[in-house]
């Protein structure tokens, strides 16, 4: 070798190294853009990643010229982070010596201070075949039979001829400057000679010795030689191999050999030489080869979404190797990646592209085997299926509940879905009426084919096929589009029709599943657990709260056993199947799933309690992975840690089973199979001998009851709560969908409330003080000032009233002194924030204060144990419940009434100012769907000021778009009304045993815009009360439901009076209840529509087969029509559709029983739910055509709920009886009492009378004889108060009268106490008028000593406090002293009676029985400016063919008469008796057919003159020394008397 020579090789081997990372490379090539430096490798995939890029060749400049000028810029642009590492003289010749090659010394030589100071020369062919180690590749006759591309420059040092060429990145070399390319991991060199064989010669300056490899395998070489021309004789051939420091030989006659027991991908030495027969050894030729290295086996390729999951096999006969991946593109390399492993998930795919993966095996010692290639496309089957059912626009959350409730066209629409565009809205709106039917008969009777072109999917056919859908990706699109409340409304009716509901939902598009926690909050499950104690109490709560084992079933492989199938028998009784898990003999349950694998459903088993019954002993649920478990390792990871057991279908005994080894399961496995040799697997997964359950000859039952003792066993072994399950769904990666920011922002508002919650009670007192015991107090305070129930006879009723307003205005001066509590104002914070945080925020704290509620459920367990007989322990705890009671209606309660204790301020005051957004806020929430309070059950109230704001607020919001129609149902407690409501509309109205929330609630639900001119209506509002005849009632007040029943219905365009069939009882009472408040309805002109819906029908003929119950249901509803209105004095030939618009053919509807079957695991009843669909029809037809009803709006609906509340109000004695007819006979028996008052008060009066006449004329009585009077008073009081008692204990033994009850017969009773004290007190007052009339009295002596006690005791007080009192002082001292003064000088004076008050009292009585509107108008009438006018009959009095002349005749005669009677008392100088208007009122009532109008404008006509005239002769009689007025008149004289003996008393003051 040259010096020159020698120089360049030494400068080679210091040349710098590629930037890439992890790649030590020699550099052939920079970047001019973003001047990095790149060996040949690197430098094609920074081609390719970076298209605009420009690349610099270093050892071509030639090349680089046909890239453009911009190339030539290379050697005057600085190198950025070079890695030129100086290599010493000594470590290259080193090198040499131990290599059998020698680098190529004219590749350009670098230099760390000149980076391009190499040069481009080579060598020239001579000297290249002068180097020790120089490699050549010839064919056996040279190189003349070169291919096209043999000879042709070497694309690394031009002046070199290409012998070798890499497929891989299509460059040529020399030979020596392919070793360098060896080393690329990845690339495959080819020969460019002609010929299969890789042939090598070595020139050593002898004759050619060649050797040619004929086979190359991993374990053996083939190779010959072909004798050399000098030979002659006989020869043999030692053949001598080496590798590394081992070697071994071998002399064969003949010129080739096998060569076996070699190790793979190692590289050999072969040396043969020729020996004479003399034993002479001729020079060797020298040959080197690796030996193969074996590809891998197996290479498979599951493609997802966005992932395709590698796997393969390690060949045979290799040691400790490693694995090189090459990922292709649409033909473009994107990475080449080492793995150790068996398999790789390649992320971050994308749609619709091409990809090709290859794998090589690669040694220790860099040698690699040739690839094993595979080739996919990805598809995004989500987004397809979305499209494909017009779902593409929703995805995301987008499909809102209130969408799916709003009514529309389709919302009563029988048809079927005729397009695959319609059928999610057909599924949701069988769904939402509990249809246990949605996923059958989604096409009706002929299906609907599609035409779906899907190429590219690596599973469909090229071909375009006809295809619908399976019901699971259905469901899967469903609730990929809904957002998180429609989910919960989704899983809940799943839940409720026995439907299996989404434990994961897989998302296609990111290959993560999603944990369902939020969505299964809202199923409720009551149960009733085996107990060997035999306690057989109930266990109810909310499934994610509850510790239930979960038993998964998967399938790994293929199984001949059907998974689903098996699944659902497990969950069924024998005579009772059901399709909890959708199967593939379902229909379209065979359709592939496209979306669906690697959902995992979830049912539950629950027992009753039942041994005979019950399948299992304990909950249990039931987890079902949807797919090949080989392909879904996160689901099982995650069921391996949450369920007790996985029970493994699988037949596939050979196949991969990494899915169950690679985990560390918690569960116990069993392997059910119908193979016979499971031993070896069982080893495998370790799985017991005793857990492998074997189909062989055993039919489908026996299988199922080998399962079931299976399951039963390890129900005990482990429980988890799914609200647990969340730890390890994150630790697999899953997303829980509680975790979005907004439901955790909604939780947190939601537990900063319930966290303070320790004892309920106190809470509700700390927190919620407005609207609890103030708000009830306030409520009872305005009833009294409507009925004036509690009004003492005499007493005067306008101060009465005054008193009453004065106690409201102290309760809310008491309501606004009290701070906001720490609670409210973070309810107020939850409310204000956005939708979605407002709406999570109030579920959050229903959930979390239903928690707090059931922790401690004494009271409510031991309401539950009461029989009818404990009636006062549970009237104590009925009271007791409501105090122990919390939810979200509460805090509305508390936020409503303070918004009406800062309305009872000015105008312009601060604090009212400052809660006027908080109206805005509740009905922000109304329209969001929520239901809010409208009547306060606890406190049977109604705050109108807050509702009136709330309503009008809601006008505003939507734009004056309000108009309302109203449909309300009524029933008794348990009839289920709630859950008619919840089924019909999809509105979830709380039906839980343990709620004990009062009242009536409203919801809107939107009309669409395509209807809302046919409905001529925006929104439907559904009224839902608490049901009626509760325990809490006792059967000894009604008032509560009559109230609650007249106000719902004359606010309704539509009551539905929910009927049970079982209860004939309740039912009668319900209905006559209705009756009556109905008839109130017509005074407010208003005549809704009625429908009687009865429930638990057995027998779906009822309608047609009980015509003749239908008539006798007319006949009882006419008969109590006509009842009420002879009660309410009306026409008695009325009927009830008079009142109310019902026809009994039309208008009744029978609906079958909700459960088909015992629950807790009967499914729901198909014919229930084919009944309220038709009753939905029903009511959206009336609702739609009907041109009676009141379209109202927002506004409208407010001014006739406070005038209807006002009318209820002031009826104090219709709603105290259970149904009409007690009504009817508690009327007749109080009018008889009035005889028998009046019989008592005449007998009395005349036994005064006579007592009178007897009395010494001018002196008066002494104490004796007073006494003695008082006695005979006495004894005659006992005998007229046992007779009347005996009357009316002779009614009451009577079977009619039985039925009012204990409680109006004691009312009676206190009528009579009362009467009798009333008597008495009215003679000793006569008396002792009578004594001070005679006795007379030294006035001015009792004066002078009064004024002079009081002056003393003032001038004292003076002394004391050191104070001198000016004339001033001593006048505001006499003002306050006077009421005093007046009280002692004339303690014994007559006091004036007010006629006014007492003549309103008896009217108050003898109108107990009148209607509300009479008592308003008595509340409302002064009557001493009644009669001053003629009475006039006004034509609205008039009843049916009744003259007005005629009546106004009577009228004038009745008049007439009376006032001759007044005048007759007058005359004879008589004092006001309550007598007087009795007899005047009997004048009246013996006439027949007034109205009630009529009646009552007539005795206030007549009341109000003898009012005046009474007045007048009290005036008189009242002698002066003893009239009040007279002392007043001499206040003036007294107040001198008082200041000058104030004066001269004591001078010092």
């Amino acid at each position: 070798m040259s010096e020159g020579q020698a120089q360049k090789v030494q400068s080679h081997s210091a040349e710098p190294v590629c930037d890439n990372d992890g790649c030590d490379e020699r550099v052939v090539t920079t970047c001019l853009t973003c001047r990095t430096l790149h060996c040949m490798f690197h430098a094609r995939q920074h081609k390719a990643v970076e298209e605009s890029h420009r690349l610099h060749d270093l050892a071509n400049p030639q090349r680089n010229q046909q890239r453009g000028p911009a190339a030539q810029d290379l050697q005057k642009q600085p190198h950025r982070g070079e890695k030129a590492v100086s290599v010493k003289k000594a470590q290259l010749e080193a090198q040499s010596k131990t290599s059998d090659w020698q680098a190529c010394p004219n590749l350009p030589v670098y230099d760390s201070a000149t980076p391009n100071s190499g040069t481009n020369e080579c060598l020239s062919e001579q000297d290249h075949s002068n180097l020790p180690g120089y490699y050549s590749a010839t064919t056996d006759s040279g190189i003349s039979e070169s291919s096209s591309e043999y000879g042709s420059p070497c694309d690394v040092c031009p002046r070199g001829r290409a012998v070798i060429k890499c497929i891989t990145c299509d460059d040529r070399f020399c030979q020596s400057c392919s070793k360098h390319h060896t080393n690329m991991v990845g690339h495959q060199l080819q020969n460019l000679t002609q010929g299969s064989d890789y042939n090598t010669t070595i020139q050593q300056g002898l004759s050619i010795k060649q050797i040619q490899f004929t086979s190359v395998r991993s374990d053996t070489v083939s190779l010959s030689w072909p004798p050399t021309k000098d030979t002659s004789g006989r020869h043999r051939f030692k053949v001598t191999w080496t590798r590394g420091q081992e070697q071994r030989n071998l002399v064969v006659t003949r010129p080739g050999m096998e060569v076996t027991d070699l190790l793979p991908g190692e590289k050999y030495i072969f040396n043969v030489a020729t020996i004479s027969e003399d034993g002479d050894q001729k020079p060797y030729a020298t040959g080197c080869i690796d030996t193969a290295v074996p590809s891998p086996e197996n290479l498979a390729v599951e493609a997802g979404v966005s992932s395709a999951s590698l796997t393969w096999t390690k060949p045979d006969g290799v040691g400790q190797v490693s694995y090189l991946l090459d990922i292709f593109r649409d033909g473009t390399h994107l990475n080449a990646i080492h793995r150790d492993s068996l398999h790789y998930t390649i992320p971050d795919l994308q749609h619709g592209k091409d990809y090709t993966v290859s794998v090589a095996t690669v040694l220790s010692n860099g040698n690699q085997s040739n690839t094993i290639s595979r080739t996919f496309k990805i598809v995004h089957d989500l987004a397809e299926v979305l499209s494909i059912l017009g779902l593409k626009d929703l995805q995301g959350g987008k499909l809102t509940l209130s969408s799916v409730l709003e009514i529309n066209r389709n919302t009563v629409s029988e048809k079927s879905a005729q397009s695959l565009e319609q059928l999610p809205w057909t599924f949701l709106r069988k769904l939402m009426i509990a249809n246990i039917n949605p996923r059958h008969n989604i096409f009706g009777e002929d299906p609907i084919y599609v035409e779906v072109y899907n190429t590219d999917h690596i599973y469909c056919d090229p071909k375009s096929i006809f295809e619908t859908i399976n019901p699971l990706d259905l469901i899967t699109a469903l609730f990929h589009c809904a957002d998180p409340f429609l989910r919960q409304k989704m899983v809940s009716k799943m839940s409720i029709c026995q439907f299996a509901v989404p434990l994961l939902l897989p998302n296609c598009d990111t290959q993560q599943s999603t944990l369902m926690l939020w969505a299964m909050r809202d199923i409720v499950k009551k149960f009733r657990p085996y107990s060997p104690a035999g306690d057989r109490a109930f266990v109810e709560g909310r499934v994610v709260d509850m510790d239930i084992p979960m038993v998964s079933f998967v399938r790994l492989g293929e199984s001949s056993l059907a998974k689903s199938q098996t699944l659902n028998k497990l969950l069924s009784y024998l005579h009772q199947p059901n399709d909890t898990f959708v199967h593939h003999d379902m229909e379209y349950g065979d359709v592939p799933r496209r979306i669906s694998d690697g959902l995992v459903e979830v049912s539950w088993y629950l027992p009753c309690g039942n041994t005979n019954i019950d399948l299992f002993r304990e909950p249990v649920a039931m987890a079902n992975l949807r797919g090949d478990g080989k392909l879904f390792k996160t689901q099982m990871y995650f069921l391996s840690q949450t369920s007790a057991a996985i029970f493994i279908f699988s037949d596939d005994l050979e196949g991969d089973f990494t899915a169950l080894t690679n985990t560390d399961s918690k569960a116990e496995l069993f392997l059910v199979t119908s193979s016979q040799s499971a031993k070896d697997i069982c080893r495998k997964l370790n799985i017991k001998e005793t857990n492998v359950v074997i189909k062989n000859r055993q039919n489908d039952e026996e299988l199922v009851k080998t399962l079931r003792l299976y399951v039963s066993g390890v129900t005990e072994k482990k429980r988890m709560k799914i609200l647990n399950m969340t730890a390890s769904a994150r630790q697999a990666g899953i997303h829980v969908d509680e975790d979005c920011r907004d439901c955790v922002k909604g939780r947190d508002y939601a537990e900063a409330i319930s966290s303070t919650v320790k004892d309920i009670a106190q809470f509700k007192e700390d927190q919620l003080p407005l609207h609890g015991q103030m708000w009830q107090e306030i409520s009872q305070t305005k009833e009294e000032m409507y009925s004036m129930k509690h009004v003492d006879r005499g007493q005067n009723i306008k101060q009465y009233r005054l008193s009453l307003q004065s106690k409201i205005y102290h309760f809310r001066k008491k309501q606004y002194q009290t701070d906001i509590s720490e609670a409210m104002t973070n309810f107020t914070a939850g409310i204000s924030q956005s939708k979605a945080v407002r709406l999570y925020f109030l579920k959050w704290l229903k959930i979390k204060l239903e928690h707090v509620c059931h922790q401690n459920p004494e009271q409510r367990n031991e309401y539950g144990h009461r029989t009818p007989q404990d009636k006062e322990t549970t009237a104590g705890l009925c009271y007791q419940i409501p105090k122990c009671s919390l939810g979200p209606e509460h805090f509305f309660r508390e936020l409503g009434q303070l918004y009406e204790c800062a309305c009872s301020l000015p105008d312009n005051t601060q604090a009212r100012q400052q809660v006027q957004h908080l109206p805005p806020l509740c009905a922000q929430v109304l329209l969001d769907g929520y239901a809010v309070e409208l009547v306060d059950g606890d406190a049977s109230n109604i705050p109108m000021k807050w509702i009136s704001e709330v309503l009008t607020q809601l006008h505003k919001l939507v734009t004056t778009k309000s108009r309302i129609q109203v449909l309300t149902v009524l029933g008794v407690q348990g009839s289920g009304k709630s859950t008619l409501l919840n089924t019909l509309f999809g509105v979830h109205f709380d039906i839980s045993s343990g709620r004990c929330t009062r009242g009536a609630f409203m919801q809107l639900i939107r009309v669409s815009d395509e209807v809302r001119f046919e409905f001529k209506c925006d929104f439907i509002m559904i009224i839902n009360t608490e049901g009626l005849k509760s325990p809490a009632s006792l059967d000894t007040s009604y008032k509560h439901d009559n109230e609650l029943a007249t106000l719902v219905i004359g606010l309704s365009d539509i009551t539905l009076i929910n009927v049970s069939m079982e209860n004939n009882t309740e039912t009668k009472d319900i209905l006559q209840i209705v009756v009556h408040a109905f008839l109130r309805m017509k005074e407010v002109l208003k005549k809704p529509k009625c429908l009687f819906v009865h429930q638990n029908v057995t027998d779906m003929s009822f309608h047609d087969n009980n015509m003749r119950d239908r008539k006798k249901l007319e006949e009882e509803l006419n008969d109590m029509t006509r009842t009420a209105a002879k009660i309410e004095n009306k026409d008695c030939n009325i009927k009830f559709s008079d009142v109310m618009d019902f026809v009994p053919d039309k208008d009744s509807y029978y609906i079958p029983g909700f459960w088909h079957g015992p629950p807790p695991m009967g499914p729901v009843n198909a014919r229930y739910s084919k009944a309220v669909f038709e009753l939905k029809k029903s009511l959206i037809g009336s609702l739609q055509t009907s041109s009676d009803f009141e379209r109202n709006d927002a506004r409208t609906f407010t001014k006739c709920t406070e005038d209807l509340l006002n009318v209820v109000k002031f009826e104090n004695f219709i709603f105290n009886f259970k149904n009409s007819s007690a009504l009817e006979t508690y009327t007749t028996l109080y009018t008889e009492y009035e005889n028998w008052e009046w019989s008592f008060r005449s007998a009395m009066e005349k036994w005064y009378a006579d007592i009178e006449y007897n009395m010494p004329k001018g002196r008066p009585l002494s104490k004796s004889q007073v006494t003695e009077i008082l006695q005979e008073a006495a004894t005659a009081l006992d005998k007229e108060e046992a007779n009347i008692n005996k009357h009316l204990d002779e009614y009451f033994a009577k079977n009619d009268y039985r039925a009012l009850g204990a409680e109006h017969k004691d009312e009676f009773k206190s009528n009579i106490t009362f009467l009798r004290r009333e008597i008495e007190r009215s003679i000793e007052y006569s008396l002792k008028g009578r004594n001070m009339i005679s006795e007379g009295k030294d006035m001015n002596k009792i004066q002078n000593q009064t004024i002079r006690r009081k002056v003393k005791e003032l001038q004292k007080i003076c002394r004391e406090k050191m104070i001198v009192l000016s004339d001033d002082g001593l006048d505001t001292e006499f003002e306050s002293t006077w009421e005093d003064i007046l009280g002692e000088i004339y303690p014994d004076v007559l006091p004036a009676q007010d006629v006014c008050q007492r003549v309103l009292s008896v009217l108050l009585s003898h109108f107990k029985t009148k209607s509300g509107q009479t008592k308003k108008l008595l509340s409302e009438t002064n009557l001493q400016n009644c009669g001053l006018d003629k009475f006039t009959v006004k034509k609205q009095w008039l009843g049916r063919n009744q003259n007005p002349q005629k009546l106004q005749s009577i009228c004038d005669g009745v008049i007439k008469e009376c006032e001759s009677y007044v005048s007759g008392k007058v005359q004879s100088s008589k004092n006001y008796s309550d007598a007087y208007i009795r007899e005047l009122l009997g004048m009246i009532d013996k006439m027949n057919d007034l109205s009630e109008e009529c009646e009552v404008s007539l005795k206030l006509n007549v009341c109000g003159q003898a009012v005046r005239e009474f007045e007048r002769v009290q005036n008189r009689d009242v002698s002066d020394p003893r009239n009040l007025e007279k002392l007043q008149r001499s206040k003036f004289n007294l107040l001198s008397v008082f200041k000058k003996e104030f004066r001269k008393g004591d001078s010092s003051v």
